[in-house]
């Protein structure tokens, strides 16, 4: 299957954003076309009611255009509008398959350890990297 991501947020979700392209790529291709994707990961932010609510939005234009749409990051974890068809919380990247194969929702309080999934970032050209220090 196809797979086509969005990032919303801080630099950490931009990180979060190249473990799940390497998690997803083991099993997916990713394409840079919404239209040619058989779903969606927007890796969301929640910090400010305005991005919510443009996340809520696209969601609900992609499920229009017949696309299953999944939400990882922060806003799952917070948002009484959850319209996704699975998400998973930045604890829970280690999920994401299980998540796209249940179409479920997935939410783990344990810290994950992403220094362990650091071998599957998928990341673009460049000398710069971010490593996450703290979350919260």
């Amino acid at each position: 299957m196809k797979f086509y991501l969005e990032n919303y947020g801080c630099k950490l979700n931009e990180a979060d954003s190249e473990i799940i392209k390497g998690l997803l790529s083991e099993n997916h291709e990713e394409v840079f076309d919404f239209s040619l994707a058989d779903f969606i990961i927007l890796n969301t932010c929640g910090v400010i009611d305005k991005t919510e609510k443009k996340i809520i939005e696209r969601t609900l234009f992609l499920k229009n255009k017949g696309k299953k749409v999944f939400w990882t990051g922060c806003l799952p974890l917070i948002t009484k509008n959850n319209v996704s068809d699975g998400s998973i919380g930045p604890n829970n990247l280690s999920d994401i398959n299980k998540m796209i194969k249940e179409e479920n929702h997935f939410f783990n309080n344990v810290k994950e350890d992403k220094s362990l999934l650091c071998k599957y970032k998928k990341r673009k050209e460049g000398i710069s990297a971010t490593v996450a220090i703290s979350e919260g």
